[in-house]
């Protein structure tokens, strides 16, 4: 029954996850253009050279970054800084659909479960998934990681994909 409603989701088009994509163009007009001061040098250097960063070394977001090094806009850093951005706006909308799916899934096991499937229901949980969605992309710790180069954003974009697909 899940995957019906996904599948009427997702053929509905990407526009339902639009408030998302207003957060991704404020990420980009936010996103450091240079060299950020923490670990972002040592993130760059060991991306672009394909070497190893201090333990436990990141391998997944060197090879990734090479490839988002190959980009033919930008100085480096901005392409580093660029990865970071992409994998935190990829974790939002990942975030958004997993509510989603934890709301729906949590709520059709009541004794009601036939009024979940109306639509009023599924606006209040994309509605409160979108609220939850967007104060996690504005707080600031998740904020300051997406615009800058650092490696969390792509360990929580493989976290949610985890949990999504469990």
């Amino acid at each position: 029954m899940f995957c019906v409603q996904v599948f009427k989701f997702v053929k509905r088009g990407w526009m339902n996850v639009h408030p998302l994509f207003l957060v991704f163009v404020i990420y980009v007009i936010t996103v450091c253009p240079t060299i950020y001061w923490r670990d972002a040098p040592e993130f760059i250097i060991t991306g672009w050279t394909l070497g190893i960063s201090h333990p436990p070394g990141h391998p997944m977001f060197n090879l990734i970054g090479k490839g988002f090094s190959l980009l033919p806009f930008g100085d480096i850093c901005f392409r580093f800084n660029l990865l970071s951005l992409v994998s935190g706006f990829l974790t939002l909308m990942l975030l958004y659909l997993l509510s989603i799916k934890v709301l729906y899934v949590h709520f059709s096991s009541y004794p009601t479960a036939g009024l979940v499937a109306q639509e009023p229901f599924l606006a209040s949980f994309k509605s409160s998934s979108l609220l939850s969605t967007l104060l996690f992309a504005f707080s600031y710790s998740f904020w300051m990681n997406t615009t800058v180069t650092e490696v969390y954003t792509l360990n929580a974009l493989f976290l949610v994909i985890i949990l999504y697909f469990a």
